[in-house]
């Protein structure tokens, strides 16, 4: 094959392709649900398929037959009752009707057609456009023929001839039957009359029941419809899923089967199938049964149906179960109803299946012990004796209907009319016989309720036991009758707080009884219990009471002989550890016989004891063993114990009773569980407290409560504790505290004794409270009942009685009161000199005189306190060292009611002198013009060897001077001052007795101050400190002194201030400090100073200095050719300006540039103190010689030029 031919094929395949996409395969028609299997068309001479043409939507490609012999064929594989059509062009006839004729197969021959009774005539004689429908029921005889060699069901058109224009038609569609199904109910019964819905496209188009329970349905093709059949009556069966659908028909099965709406399953009460006489529900019976036992009912009806079981004998279902008066049924889902041995429902409606309880029988008898066990086996008698009539039956036998032993069923037929059955009797061999002559009405309406009865028999013998506390107790009991013969069986115990009691069924031919009665743990008791008195019978029950004693007694008692209740741990060989509640600390033991046993006794606060206790072999009769706790064996001891308390000065009580007169102690934490306290006599206290970080509490009245804090328990030793002494456990640091504490001092905190008394608010003294002293300090037990807020005075000779007045202190049992009380002396002394200023008075320089012994004085802060007897009124003389001696003017009135202060000076004080005292040298120094100088120089000496110190005050020109005049009874003085001539005074007599006072006049000054000479910075200095500082030495002034200083710069010349940058004139100081952004760098300036003094005597200027403002980038001019010594930089400008250094402030690389080249002649090495030479004629950048310490250089200029120093 070429290629061009390729291609041609190619293209032809694609055409076709593309002209079947346009012409497409139509879907079928609206309201059919196929399309059609064969379309043919009949010309009179020859046929053609016109299938495809009849299943896709193309316009006018279906012929329709005109003339009489043509005809248009539609065959499907099955029945069908429609046929849709959609005419492309409409029919025009001619000259007359067309007269569309309708035929169907019924034969096999070519001639075997009859004509098709249309239902719904759509499409008339296709004269219009559009869609149409064609409808009919399915003949009977319809069959399939063959047409054109293909054999279907086939229905045809013929045409009459008389259209101008025959109808040309697009496409053709049916419904078509192709769905065949069997439905039946749950028991495969068929069901006729049911609904059929599905999901698929169009619904159902059609169905038809073509039999018992065989139905038919066209249904869309091409899909899987999902099914939902239903009928009333019975439960909708949904999602019967076909498979995917076409139009040939498609057989479906099995049977799809539908469950009935209600299904009840009938059982009496005990589960039995029970076949009932009556079975309705809604009044209806049921309408099927697979047994005697389950019926079925097609009931779908909703609310309030009633299910009614009947049977004579039993109790109606409905009776029994409330519920079943209203019964929900619906198509949802099937109610099923079991009845059986289940609870009665009497919830009121019944909606979902549920299981109830089954028909009671009309008699139900329970037979029980007296303590409430079923029996089985008993034989049950119910009698009328007027009717004659009686029943009886025994348990389990052939009269009883029950399934449950111990419970007997009755149905019993109802008895004409209204009969009362009395005399019912319960028997059984080992149990007391039960009458009873409850009526039973038996009538014929004993259909409603059931006749319930329940009888008790009681054992015929019963054992009573209790422990010596009247508590249970579990014994194995032997029984025995006289002839031996022997039981331990007892058919079932019961226990209370008191007792046991053991229930035993013996035959009634025991004429008497034997018992043997033991427990582990107890003592075993033997009862023989022979004669006529004790022979068993049915007819009452025999009783009999035992009470048991446990083999170990214990009891506890403390180290203080007190019972103790207590937690008793048995270690071994003992079952179990009881108390005795009605008896404080005693205890029984179930111990084994023949044993040893630990026992560990313990109790929260208590320390643990264990001891061993031997048990003797058992032995019929034996007695109790009984083990003390107690003082004289192993007592239960405190978990603590204070063995002393101690008051703060040492003093130990003696005596810890439980009154607060003579100590109580409190135990406490957050936690603590258990606390209890003994007090003994004597200095002991024992305490029973749980818990860790206790905190222990002493109290007593007129102390201050103690506490030690942290105290643990500890069970296995007891702990002792002591308040402030050592040698416990566990020590206070401080005894008990007075709740009163007075520490007696002066005014000047110095401790005295004296006398105190302390009254409460009534005026009662508690001085006989007192209770001891250190000191100046005095404690006092206050009882606060009495003293809760207390006054308080204080005496002493030589002082001021102090009281609290009206302010009163508060007394308390936590926190102890402490009173520091200073009591003022009863005269104070002040004195100031006759200038004001006050004096420091002190035994070295102050002397009294008169009043006082001396040596009880006291000085403090400048004053003197002198403790005066109010008795020895006298006049006071004061001498103080450098001031004239003085007294007060008269006697001093001293009293202990309040201090006398004696003030020498100008303030008003008691016993005053009016003035300050007078100093014993007193000097006036003026001018010969009269002015006071008062900056005079005064020498005071003796002999001209020892110096009197500076004066003490002054005031003006006057001149205060406190001498010693015991040591300086004459002295030389001599006055000065700079610029004046100078005064003299020789042999100047000083005394304490009067003051002396001189008075000297000088003449004034008249010489001028000397020249300042310049410091820094020195001459032709590089400055780069931008506030660079100026000094100078102060010159000398012979007259009054210095009092100020002139500063000029100038930036012109050294000879020429006319213009000035700086232009000071009253400085105080020896230098000054140029502000900064005064100077401009690279400037020279030109500075000098000169002096003024007190007298304004003005000095001659200084020499004048230059020194160059430099900051930044160092510039050197060399104006000449030559020798220049040049100092290269100062040290600090090395150290704050140079960008490359090291430690020794090496300079490196800092010349960078010149006008021409130079020599450098010599360097001046500071550390070698030498001159160092260097080769000449270098280029500027390459002189790293400059690398050197030393700030001088000696250089020859070859040119003039500028260095530059970065």
């Amino acid at each position: 094959m070429n290629s061009n031919f390729k291609v041609f094929f190619a293209l032809m395949i694609s055409v076709i392709f593309l002209s079947i996409v346009s012409i497409g395969f139509a879907t079928p028609l609206p309201g059919a649900n196929a399309d059609v299997d064969n379309v043919t068309y009949y010309n009179g001479t020859a046929y053609t398929d016109q299938t495809a043409q009849a299943s896709d939507n193309a316009a006018n490609d279906v012929m329709f037959p005109n003339a009489t012999g043509e005809y248009l064929y539609i065959g499907m594989n099955y029945l069908f009752i429609q046929s849709n059509f959609s005419v492309s062009s409409s029919g025009v006839e001619g000259g007359g009707t067309s007269n569309v004729v309708w035929e169907y197969s019924n034969g096999t021959a070519s001639s075997d057609w009859k004509t098709l009774s249309l239902t719904t005539n759509g499409c008339g004689n296709f004269t219009a456009t559009g869609n149409c429908t064609n409808s009919w029921n399915i003949p009977s005889d319809w069959v399939q023929q063959n047409v054109n060699g293909t054999t279907k069901y086939w229905i045809r058109v013929n045409g009459t001839g008389n259209y101008s224009a025959k109808p040309t038609l697009a496409q053709i569609s049916v419904i078509e039957y192709n769905l065949n199904m069997t439905v039946q109910d749950e028991l495969g019964n068929a069901l006729t009359g049911a609904s059929f819905a599905t999901n698929g496209t169009g619904g159902v188009f059609s169905s038809r029941e073509i039999g018992s329970g065989v139905y038919e349905l066209a249904l869309y093709t091409g899909e899987v419809h999902n099914l939902t059949v239903s009928k009333s009556g019975y439960i909708n069966q949904s999602n019967v899923t076909t498979s995917a659908l076409n139009t040939t028909l498609t057989q479906w099965h099995p049977s799809h089967m539908l469950p009935f709406g209600l299904k009840v399953i009938s059982k009496d009460e005990l589960g039995n199938n029970l076949t009932p006489t009556t079975f309705t529900f809604r009044g209806n019976s049921a309408i099927a049964n697979v047994s005697d036992t389950v019926f079925y009912y097609n009931d779908t009806g909703g609310s309030n149906g009633v299910l009614y079981l009947y049977k004579s004998g039993y109790v109606t279902s409905n009776a029994t179960n409330a519920a079943l008066n209203n019964i929900t049924t619906g198509p949802g889902a099937q109610v099923v109803i079991t009845l059986g041995n289940y609870s009665a429902d009497n919830s009121g409606s019944i909606t979902t299946s549920k299981a109830v309880k089954g028909l009671e029988h009309n008699i139900k008898i329970t037979v029980k012990d007296e303590l409430g066990n079923l029996i089985t086996g008993a034989t049950v008698t119910i009698q009328n004796p007027t009717e004659g009539i009686k029943f009886t039956a025994t348990d389990g036998g052939s009269n009883d209907n029950s399934t449950t032993d111990g419970v007997i069923y009755w149905a019993k037929t109802p008895l004409a009319g209204d009969v009362n059955i009395t005399n019912l009797s319960v028997y059984k061999n080992g149990y007391t016989n039960w009458d009873n002559t409850t009526q039973i009405n038996l009538s014929a309406y004993q259909y409603l309720s059931q006749v319930a009865m329940n009888s008790s028999n009681n054992y015929t013998f019963k054992l009573i036991a209790s422990t010596e506390l009247n508590k249970n107790i579990t014994l194995t009991v032997n029984v025995t009758d006289d002839d031996g013969i022997s039981t331990t069986s007892y058919s079932n115990v019961t226990k209370n707080s008191t007792a046991s009691i053991y229930y035993f069924a013996l035959n009634t031919t025991y004429d008497s009884i034997n018992l043997t009665m033991n427990s582990t743990g107890f003592i075993t008791q033997v009862d023989n219990n022979s004669g006529s008195n004790y022979a068993i019978s049915p007819t009452y029950q025999r009783t009999l009471s035992k009470s048991f004693l446990y083999t170990v007694k214990v009891k506890v008692m403390d180290e203080l002989n007190n019972t103790r209740n207590v937690t008793i741990n048995e270690i071994n060989n003992a079952t179990s550890v009881v108390q005795n509640t009605s008896e404080t600390g005693v205890y029984f033991l179930k111990a084994t016989h023949g044993n040893v046993i630990n026992v560990n006794i313990s109790k929260l606060g208590y320390i643990t004891r264990n001891v061993t206790i031997g048990v003797s072999n058992e032995s019929f009769g034996a007695s109790q063993l009984t083990y003390t706790f107690s003082s004289s064996q192993t007592p239960l001891q405190y978990g603590f114990k204070v063995i002393g308390v101690y008051d703060e000065l040492g003093q130990r009580w003696t005596n810890l009773g439980d009154n607060m007169s003579t100590g109580v102690l409190t135990v406490a934490n957050s936690t603590m569980s258990v606390v209890e306290q003994y007090n003994g006599s004597g200095p002991f206290i024992w305490v029973a407290a749980n818990g860790s970080n206790l905190n222990f509490t002493m109290q007593r009245s007129g102390y201050i409560n103690n506490t030690i804090s942290g105290v643990s328990y500890d069970s296995s030793a007891q702990k002792t504790i002591i308040f402030n002494q050592s040698g416990a456990d566990y020590n206070a640091s401080n005894g008990m505290q007075f709740n009163l504490k007075i520490i007696l001092k002066d005014e000047l905190g110095n401790n005295i004794t004296g006398t105190i008394n302390v009254t409460n608010g009534t005026g009662e003294s508690a001085q006989k409270q007192f209770t001891n002293r250190t000191g100046s300090v005095y404690y006092f037990a206050l009882n606060i009942s009495n003293y809760t807020d207390v006054n308080i005075t204080a005496n002493k000779t030589g002082f001021v009685n102090a009281t609290s007045g009206a302010t009163t202190y508060s007394i308390s049992e936590t926190v102890q009161r402490s009173i520091v009380w200073n009591m003022s002396y009863t005269v104070k002394i002040n004195a100031s000199n006759e200038l004001g200023d006050r004096l420091t008075l002190n035994s070295t320089t102050t002397t009294f005189s008169g009043l006082v012994n001396v040596s009880a004085i006291r000085y403090s802060d400048g004053y003197a306190y002198i403790p005066a007897n109010p008795a020895n009124q006298s006049t006071l003389y004061t001498l103080v060292t450098g001031y004239v001696n003085t007294s007060t003017t008269g006697q001093v009135n001293v009293t202990d009611g309040s201090q006398i202060l004696v003030n020498y000076s100008g303030a008003s004080a008691s016993g005053q002198n009016g003035i300050g005292l007078k100093f014993i040298l007193k000097i006036s120094v003026t001018t010969s013009g009269g002015s006071n100088i008062t900056d005079a120089s005064i020498t005071i000496a003796k002999g001209g060897v020892d110096s009197v110190a500076s004066y003490t005050n002054r005031s003006g020109g006057t001149y205060y001077y406190a001498i010693n005049s015991s040591k300086y009874d004459t002295v030389n003085i001599t006055v000065a001052k700079t610029g004046y001539e100078s005064g003299h005074e020789l042999n100047s007599a000083l005394s304490t007795a009067s003051q002396t006072v001189l008075s000297f006049s000088l003449n004034g000054d008249i010489n001028a101050p000397g020249v300042p000479i310049l410091s820094l910075p020195k001459n032709t200095t590089t400055v780069t400190d931008t506030t660079p500082l100026l000094e100078w030495t102060a010159p000398t002034d012979i007259g009054a002194g210095v009092k100020y200083y002139e500063l000029q710069v100038s930036n012109i010349s050294a000879t020429n201030f006319s213009t000035l940058i700086v232009n000071q004139t009253t400085l105080t100081t020896a230098g000054y400090t140029i502000p900064s952004g005064t100077l401009t760098s690279g400037q020279t300036y030109y500075w000098r100073v000169r002096a003024i003094d007190d007298a304004n005597n003005t000095g001659s200027w200084s020499s004048v200095l230059q020194f160059i403002y430099f900051t930044g980038n160092y510039t050197q001019k060399f104006d000449y050719v030559g020798w220049h010594v040049w100092q290269f930089l100062p040290k600090t400008v090395v150290e704050n300006n140079l960008t490359s250094l090291s430690s020794n402030y090496n300079v490196s690389n800092v010349l960078s540039s010149i006008s021409s080249k130079y020599t450098v002649l010599y360097h001046y090495d500071d550390s070698n103190s030498a001159w160092t030479s260097y080769v000449p004629g270098r280029d500027v950048n390459d002189l790293t010689e400059m690398n050197q310490t030393s700030p001088w250089y000696v250089i020859h200029m070859n040119a003039t030029g500028t260095l530059r120093i970065a």
